[in-house]
């Protein structure tokens, strides 16, 4: 479960969070302390990883590719204009939950499959943001 929870957040942060589409779920979310810190404490070192790659981090879109046996997250993003994702970064995931195979029921512990769009989340949750 932690995997999953870390993917969520690391999907939120980089791109929801800093420089959201819409204006109304950045104001939302701002008004959790948990939600302010972790802007606080980690847009620089997200803005210069893109940086370093080209991309800004206002106008990104991004994607995150998770191998679950290697244990491993990329990922990646691109200019809103530009044709082509550029690899970001690769995490190393510290933990997980389950084996190799999809969800079947809510509470398995396993993590899930597929491919997912994120417009929510839980700012309370017990997780690192």
């Amino acid at each position: 479960m932690i995997f999953f929870h870390f993917a969520f957040a690391v999907l939120l942060v980089l791109n929801g969070i800093f420089y959201p589409a819409e204006k109304g779920f950045r104001a939302e979310q701002l008004k959790y302390p948990r939600v302010r810190e972790a802007i606080m404490e980690k847009e620089s070192i997200l803005s210069k990883l893109y940086a370093d790659k080209n991309v800004s981090l206002k106008s990104a879109n991004i994607f995150i590719r998770i191998f679950k046996e290697e244990n491993d997250l990329e990922l990646w993003a691109k200019n809103k204009e530009d044709k082509s994702y550029v690899l970001i970064k690769t995490f190393k995931i510290c933990a997980q939950s389950g084996t190799l195979g999809p969800k079947v029921i809510a509470g398995d512990r396993q993590v899930p499959e597929g491919l997912y769009f994120i417009n929510r989340f839980n700012p309370n949750s017990s997780y690192f943001l």
